[in-house]
C-alpha cells in the first residue's frame, strides 16, 4: 500500500488568517523547515474576492521537523513579547 503524502505531517500551530500563516511559513522556510498551510474551510471563493483568506489556518510540519519548528516558533513569540 502506498503511503499518503500527508501521513508524515503533524499539527504545529493554528493562526487567525492567511497572512499570519504565510509569515510563519516564511520564517520556518528561512530555517530550512517546510511548512504546509491547511485551511479549515473551502476558501477558494474568499481568495477570488479579497485575494487573501480571513479564515483560520492550521500549520503542519514533517514529524522529524516538529521539535525544531516548535522551538523556532516559541523563541520568536518570546522575542515579540519582550519588545
Amino acid at each position: 500500500m502506498k503511503k499518503k503524502k500527508d501521513d508524515n505531517l503533524v499539527f504545529l500551530n493554528g493562526v487567525r488568517n492567511d497572512t499570519e500563516g504565510c509569515i510563519i511559513e516564511g520564517l520556518l522556510d528561512s530555517c530550512g523547515i517546510k511548512a504546509t498551510l491547511k485551511y479549515d474551510t473551502d476558501i477558494a471563493w474568499a481568495e477570488v474576492i479579497i485575494g487573501k483568506s480571513a479564515m483560520p489556518v492550521s500549520i503542519y510540519v514533517n514529524k522529524e521537523d516538529y521539535d525544531k519548528a516548535k522551538e523556532i516558533l516559541d523563541s520568536k513569540l518570546e522575542d515579540d513579547e519582550d519588545e
